[in-house]
């Protein structure tokens, strides 16, 4: 991505993220994405990073990547999913990669199956399913997965496969 901005501007975001409630992010979304460029991109990126007690950020934040459009984050989200320590940043770009739509995502959320991280394995076969045809090389990872997954996660993961259109064949 270019840089068209000041990190110490990127960071005032982060902060002021952190101290709003979801309603108030949302018009702050609306603002960095209406205000364009790629300042908006890096704050909702690093944005992936926060964590709050009892609020769901990272939903927002992949909602809002989507909603922004700018395929220059895919590479950045791919870079978290395969390398980053932090699961919940994995998970986050898991789920924001499925909503982006972009074909470049189908081969770091395979590989992201097999993460040690339930969590991570499981928003990545969601991300899959929304990737719908783009994905159809998944397939065979998916049925896989089936057979390590806890009941918890199971219906994602038949969730998906029904979006491969593959759970017709499994009954």
């Amino acid at each position: 991505m270019n840089q068209e901005y000041d990190e110490h501007e990127v960071e005032r975001y982060i902060e002021r993220l952190k101290q709003l409630n979801s309603s108030q992010r949302v018009e702050l979304y609306y603002q960095l994405i209406k205000g364009g460029g790629s300042i908006a991109s890096e704050v909702l990126l690093k944005a992936l990073y926060i964590t709050l007690p009892n609020n769901p950020i990272g939903y927002e934040v992949t909602h809002q990547l989507r909603r922004l459009g700018d395929k220059s984050v895919i590479g950045p989200l791919i870079e978290i999913l395969r390398k980053d320590s932090d699961a919940q940043a994995r998970s986050n770009a898991a789920r924001a990669l499925g909503k982006l739509n972009e074909q470049s995502a189908v081969g770091p959320l395979i590989q992201a199956l097999e993460d040690p991280d339930e969590k991570i394995r499981t928003d990545s076969a969601v991300a899959l399913g929304h990737l719908g045809d783009k994905a159809a090389v998944a397939v065979e990872p998916l049925l896989r997965l089936l057979k390590k997954t806890s009941v918890e996660d199971l219906s994602a993961v038949v969730g998906s496969l029904a979006k491969l259109g593959v759970v017709r064949f499994l009954n």
